[in-house]
C-alpha cells in the first residue's frame, strides 16, 4: 500500500544529459496543484476533446471517392449482387472486416469476406484470389486495409468483369495506384481534402458504413425532412460499431488526433457496455474488469489475441469470434489464447537469436534467419528498435525471395527508404514506423549495405524524453489520474504525460513474474514511499543500485485489482544524480 503526503519539491532538468536509455530529458515546470497541472497540459481548454460526442464525427461525404463508393454498394444491394469484403489480416484489417460485412448484411446485402494468409500471400490483393472470388458469381470486391498499391490487381479484376472499390490507409504510391478501381477511400490519396489524415483501415470503413446508413435512411421527399435528422438517427446506429473500430484504431498505432481520437474514445466507452457476444466472452474469459477498459485492453488483451490467429494461426478464427455463431466462441476464444501463449514464446526465442546478429556498424540492422516465422517478424523488430532506437528489419526466406518486416523509430521513415531501394525489391508497402517487403534472395546483402547508406545520409532530430513536469508529491492521487484518464486514449500523436521526481533513494529491487522480463523498484522521496514498475527493461535490472539515489521519469497510472482501485508508477527512464 502506497503512502502518500503532501509535499513540494523542486526538479531542474537540463536538456543534452543522457540516461539509461541514452536519450537527454528536456527541461519541466515544478508543478504543485491540480489546477497548474491542468493549465499548463491544456492552456486552451476544448469541451469537444475531453467530451467528444457522436455528431464531432465528421461528414463521411467529405472523402473522396465517397459518393461513387455509396452508390455502387446500394446497387448491389438493391440487385442481390454478391459482395465479398477482401480485409487485411491484422487486427485493424479483421476489425475492418467485421465493421463492413455486418453493417453491409444489416442492410440487406449479400456478403462473404476473404482474408489472404500471412505466411503464403502476404499483405493486399492476389492474383489467384481474384480468380477465385470471380468463380463464385461476385461482382463487387471491397478492400479494407488494403489494396491501394495493387493497381495490377485491381486491373486483373477489371478485366474478369468485378468492380472493386478500395478502402484504406496506408500510404498511397502514384506508381502503382489503382486507376481502374470504381472508388477509392483513403483520405491520403492526392485529391482528398477529408479533415482526418490519420483514420486506421477501421477507421476508413466506419466513415464508408456512417455514409451507408446515411443514404439508407434519407428521406425519398428531400424537401419534406433535412438531411440532418436523418445524420441523427444513423449516428445511434453507427455505435454499434465504435467499440470494433477503436480496437483496429489503437492496435493499428495510428495517430489518436482528431476524428481518430473522437472514434477510439468513444469505442472503449462503447467497449465497457458491448453488445458484441464474442468480446463479452473474451472480457470475461481474462478476467478483465469493465471499471479497467482503456487503450491498453487493446494493446494487451485484444489485439495480442486477434492478432495471434494470423501470425502462425487460422485468422478466420478471430473473424468469426464477431460474426460466428455465438455457441462456439468459447472455443474460439480458448483457440486464440493457446496460439497467444505461443506466440510470446516464439516471439522470446527470435528476439535471442535476432539481437545476436546485432552489427554496432550499421545504421540499420537488417537481420535475417531462413526459419524464422513470419507472423512474428515483426514484433520482434519493435522490440528491437526500442531497444537500440535503430530501423530494424527481420527477415525470413520464402522460396527464392526474403520477406521482411521493418520498424523504424521516431525521426525515421521506414516506407520513404524502401521507396529508395525499390530497384532492388518485389512488392513493399507501409507507413513510416512500419512497412514490409519482398525481394529475391540474392538482394539481400546489397539491400542491407543500401540501406545503411541511406540511413547514414538521414539527419533526425536528437532523441530526447518530453517531461510534462516535475511534480510535487501532493499530486500522486486519484484526482491526478483522473484528469489524466480524460486526456486518453494515449498511444502515438497522444502520449501519456511523462512526469519526473528527483533524488529517489532506492531501497530494493525486485523481480516480477517468471520470465525476468519485468521489475520493480522501491524507493524513497521526501520519506514517502512508492513503487515504480520497469517492463521489458531487464538490462537496466543491474544497473539500478540499491541505496543509490536516482531521478525517475515516469508514467501515471491506475489500475483496479480485486475490485480496489490502485495508482501505479510506470518508469520510463533513470538517471542517477551524477549525471547532473
Amino acid at each position: 500500500m502506497l503512502a502518500f503526503r503532501p509535499q513540494t519539491f523542486s526538479i531542474a532538468l537540463v536538456k543534452n544529459q543522457t540516461s539509461l536509455s541514452g536519450k537527454s530529458w528536456t527541461s519541466a515546470p515544478k508543478l504543485s496543484s491540480l489546477e497548474e497541472l491542468f493549465s499548463h497540459i491544456l492552456p486552451n481548454s476544448d469541451e469537444s476533446f475531453l467530451q467528444p460526442r457522436l455528431k464531432d464525427l465528421h461528414d463521411p461525404l467529405l472523402m473522396a471517392g465517397m459518393d461513387t463508393a455509396v452508390t455502387r454498394i446500394q446497387q448491389a444491394i438493391d440487385e442481390k449482387e454478391r459482395i465479398m469484403v477482401y480485409g487485411d489480416f491484422d487486427t485493424d484489417g479483421i476489425t475492418s472486416t467485421v465493421i463492413l460485412v455486418q453493417a453491409l448484411r444489416d442492410l440487406g446485402g449479400i456478403v462473404s469476406y476473404r482474408i489472404p494468409c500471412r505466411v503464403n500471400d502476404s499483405h493486399g490483393l492476389k492474383n489467384h484470389h481474384i480468380d477465385e472470388i470471380a468463380s463464385k458469381d461476385v461482382g463487387l470486391i471491397i478492400t479494407c486495409d488494403c489494396g491501394i498499391n495493387d493497381h495490377q490487381e485491381v486491373s486483373h479484376a477489371k478485366s474478369l468483369g468485378l468492380d472493386v472499390i478500395i478502402t484504406d490507409h496506408h500510404d498511397p504510391d502514384p506508381e502503382r495506384f489503382p486507376n481502374d478501381a470504381t472508388a477509392v477511400l483513403n483520405p491520403l490519396q492526392h485529391n482528398c481534402n477529408y479533415p482526418c489524415k490519420t483514420l486506421s483501415g477501421a477507421g476508413v470503413a466506419l466513415k464508408l458504413v456512417q455514409a451507408l446508413q446515411e443514404a439508407a435512411k434519407q428521406p425519398s421527399n428531400q424537401a419534406a425532412k433535412s438531411k440532418h435528422s436523418s445524420v441523427t438517427r444513423s449516428l445511434g446506429h453507427l455505435k454499434t460499431y465504435l467499440d470494433i473500430a477503436a480496437i483496429g484504431l489503437i492496435a493499428d498505432c495510428v495517430p489518436l488526433t482528431g476524428e481518430s481520437r473522437t472514434m477510439a474514445k468513444l469505442g472503449l466507452q462503447q467497449l465497457k457496455q458491448t453488445q458484441w457476444s464474442g468480446l463479452q466472452q473474451l472480457l470475461t474469459f481474462t478476467d478483465t474488469d469493465t471499471n479497467e477498459i482503456d487503450e491498453n485492453t487493446v494493446g494487451f488483451t485484444i489485439g495480442p489475441r486477434l492478432n495471434a490467429a494470423s501470425r502462425i494461426g487460422d485468422v478466420t478464427r478471430a473473424v468469426e469470434l464477431f460474426l460466428g455463431d455465438s455457441s462456439k466462441h468459447l472455443q474460439r476464444i480458448e483457440y486464440l489464447e493457446q496460439l497467444n501463449t505461443q506466440r510470446k514464446q516464439r516471439t522470446e526465442e527470435t528476439l535471442t537469436q535476432a539481437l545476436k546478429q546485432i552489427d554496432e556498424t550499421q545504421s540499420c540492422q537488417l537481420l535475417y534467419h531462413p526459419e524464422w516465422e513470419q507472423g512474428i517478424l515483426g514484433l520482434v523488430a519493435g522490440r528491437i528498435y526500442e531497444k537500440i532506437d535503430q530501423p530494424v528489419i527481420l527477415a525470413r526466406q520464402a522460396g527464392e525471395k526474403i520477406a521482411a518486416s521493418c520498424r523504424a523509430p521516431a525521426g525515421y521513415s521506414m516506407i520513404t527508404a524502401l521507396r529508395a531501394i525499390e530497384d532492388l525489391l518485389g512488392k513493399y508497402g507501409g507507413h513510416d514506423g512500419a512497412a514490409g517487403f519482398e525481394a529475391p534472395l540474392e538482394n539481400k546483402d546489397l539491400i542491407t549495405q543500401r540501406l545503411h547508406e541511406y540511413f547514414l545520409g538521414q539527419e533526425r532530430a536528437e532523441s530526447e524524453i518530453k517531461i510534462q513536469a516535475a511534480l510535487s508529491a501532493n499530486l500522486i492521487n486519484y484526482a491526478t489520474a483522473d484528469f489524466l484518464q480524460s486526456l486518453a486514449p494515449f498511444g502515438v500523436g497522444n502520449q501519456a504525460p511523462i512526469f519526473s521526481f528527483q533524488q529517489t533513494k532506492i531501497i530494493s529491487k525486485q523481480w516480477m513474474g517468471q520470465t525476468e522480463n519485468h521489475f520493480k523498484i522501491t524507493g524513497i522521496k521526501d520519506d514517502q514511499v512508492f513503487e515504480f514498475l520497469v517492463f521489458f527493461r531487464p538490462e537496466w535490472f543491474s544497473q539500478i543500485l540499491e541505496e543509490s539515489t536516482v531521478n525517475i521519469a515516469f508514467n501515471l497510472n491506475e489500475s483496479w485489482w480485486r475490485g480496489e482501485r490502485q495508482l501505479k508508477l510506470k518508469v520510463v527512464d533513470l538517471r542517477t544524480e551524477a549525471q547532473y
